[in-house]
């Protein structure tokens, strides 16, 4: 929904833009500095049966990063409709903080991953290439609904609409993710080069 802001709150809500954007680059870079050395064979290996590859973990946060597309493109078109429980506002608190602690960078909790946003069980090539795509049309997304308060607009989680919260929140949530797989995925790099110092 497009509201009418006095100057000062839409130039805030546009740094807020930028700031996104600014930590989605500072991501790409992240991962390029540190796995673009890797081949494929390298990224698609698993510690266990149980682990995710570092290919498998990048692939993941484009899974989860696209899944948030459909919803950003009906909130810049103005027809994204949202359920009753949105109305809630205690709920809405409740899940965004919720799930924002789940994903908190330290990875102290492990956490499963909802079935949709399983990464391919395939040998994935050239993921890099693909996450920088999909951090280039996350930014583009961002872009389309910057003069939207984020504060106020509320949608679903894309794995269930039940599960509501702020479009901040969300965004949160999507940034502070990456950023959990980022030290998932170099912890994974570290354990291989012990494991082929053996």
């Amino acid at each position: 929904m497009l509201l009418s802001y006095n100057s000062y709150t839409f130039v805030s809500i546009l740094m807020d833009v930028q700031t996104y954007i600014a930590r989605i680059d500072t991501l790409s870079a992240k991962f390029n500095d540190s796995f673009s050395k890797l081949s494929d064979s390298d990224m698609n290996m698993r510690i266990n049966s149980n682990s995710w590859s570092i290919a498998q973990i990048i692939d993941h946060i484009c899974v989860i990063n696209s899944s948030y597309f459909s919803t950003f493109d009906q909130i810049a078109a103005n027809t994204y409709k949202s359920g009753f429980i949105s109305k809630i506002g205690f709920l809405v608190n409740a899940f965004g903080k919720m799930i924002l602690s789940s994903v908190e960078t330290s990875r102290k909790r492990k956490i499963k991953t909802f079935p949709i946003w399983e990464p391919s069980t395939q040998p994935i090539q050239e993921v890099l290439h693909k996450l920088i795509e999909n951090h280039k049309e996350l930014k583009a997304k961002l872009q389309s609904i910057a003069d939207i308060d984020s504060e106020k607009t509320i949608i679903s989680s894309p794995a269930n609409k039940h599960i509501v919260y702020t479009l901040s929140k969300a965004l949160e949530i999507l940034l502070t993710h990456e950023e959990r797989h980022f030290n998932q995925a170099m912890e994974v790099k570290e354990k291989l080069h012990i494991k082929n110092m053996h």
